[in-house]
Order: structure tokens, then sequence, then C-alpha cells
């Protein structure tokens, strides 16, 4: 009977509590200051969460790529060779796009001994390089003609020396047919190129003047 009277005692308190306006109001507001406590944390845990997932997994320009850049930088560049009446004749590696000055500069300049006579006429330093082209400058005493004959032959493309990719720079000849030409080396002959049945006639016939052994 005595734990009867007590429980009795306890809900009339209650009830006497939940009847006054004022604790009312009380109690609503610890509730939702305990609930915006709770919101806040969880979005304080979600954006920590997230900061973490930021420096686990950050996000950063790719090495290769510079790599990738630098190798096809490197496989644009020219191969000359340039001879005659320059300071320092060789191999020379240039940038694509290069001119004919900037080959020049790069083998020390002009010699005294150059032909005045071809600078003047001949030589145009604005003109575009192409890779594997062979320029000569001729000393005073040679003769421009035969120099001439020199440079129009460097601008053939060799069927025995020739790399596929150069091979292609030919009107019709894809890389098909540039590797058939390679495969079919050494040629004594330019004729070899039908009688093998590496080019078709007609496509030799158009190629011919642009062909060297």
């Amino acid at each position: 009977m005595f734990e009867n009277d007590r429980l009795t005692q306890v809900i009339s308190f209650i009830t006497s509590l939940l009847k006054r306006p004022y604790f009312l109001l009380k109690v609503v507001i610890f509730v939702l200051g305990l609930l915006s406590i709770g919101a806040g944390g969880w979005f304080s845990l979600g954006k920590v969460g997230k900061a973490q997932a930021t420096q686990v997994c950050p996000i950063s320009d790719s090495s290769s790529g510079e790599i990738d850049s630098q190798e096809v930088a490197s496989a644009s560049n020219l191969t000359l060779d340039i001879g005659g009446a320059v300071l320092k004749p060789g191999l020379y590696e240039l940038k694509s796009g290069s001119r004919y000055a900037d080959l020049i500069a790069a083998a020390g300049g002009l010699s005294k001994q150059v032909s005045k006579e071809f600078v003047a006429k001949e030589l145009n330093l604005s003109k575009e390089l192409k890779d594997q082209e062979k320029v000569y400058l001729p000393f005073e005493e040679e003769d421009i003609r035969t120099v001439q004959t020199i440079e129009s032959n460097s601008s053939l493309v060799s069927i025995n020396e020739a790399t596929a990719d150069a091979l292609q720079t030919l009107k019709g000849v894809g890389e098909v047919t540039a590797q058939k030409i390679i495969s079919g080396r050494p040629y004594s002959e330019l004729t070899q190129l039908v009688a093998n049945k590496v080019l078709s006639e007609k496509l030799f016939e158009s190629l011919q003047s642009q062909l060297k052994l």
C-alpha cells in the first residue's frame, strides 16, 4: 500500500506541473535545445568527414601529363644537316617550325668565305625547315648551279633510308604502303617499286620526281 501511495503522489506531482504553462514552456525550450545541439553536432561531423576525405584523396595534376608533353615535344623536333660555308657544319636538332636563320645561327653563323652571290640571290633565311633536311651553303669559288642541284636532291625522299613518317609525307602513301616500301629494301632502282608491286604504276608515276634511292 505504501508503494501505491508513493506512485500516486508522483503522478499527482507531475500532473500539477503539466498544468503550469510556464513549466511546459521550459520543457519545450529544453527539448528544442537538445535537438539543436544534436543537429549541429551531426552537421559538424559531416564536415569533418568530408575534409578528411579530401585530404586522403586530394585532386591534383598528374605529373604524367608533363612527361607526355615532353615526349611529344621531343618527337616534333627536327634533325638537320648543314654543311659548306658555316663555322660549325654538322647535325643539329631544332624545334619544329624553325627557320633557315635558326639553323645557321646554331651552326655558328656564316663563314667569311661564303658565296655572297648565293646569300644575296638564293638564301631565304625565313624559309621553314623540314625534318631530315640537308642544307648546304656554297663557298665563294663554288658554282651556284651545282649547289642548287645538291639542294634539289636533298629535298627528295629516299626509298632506301627514309623513315615511315617521312614516306607518309608523299601524297598517296599511307602507313601500310610505307611499311611495304621499307620491307622491300634495299632498292637498286626506283622502278623496283613497281616491279615488286610495292607501288602501283599510276602512283609511282605521280611520285617519281619526288623519290631517290
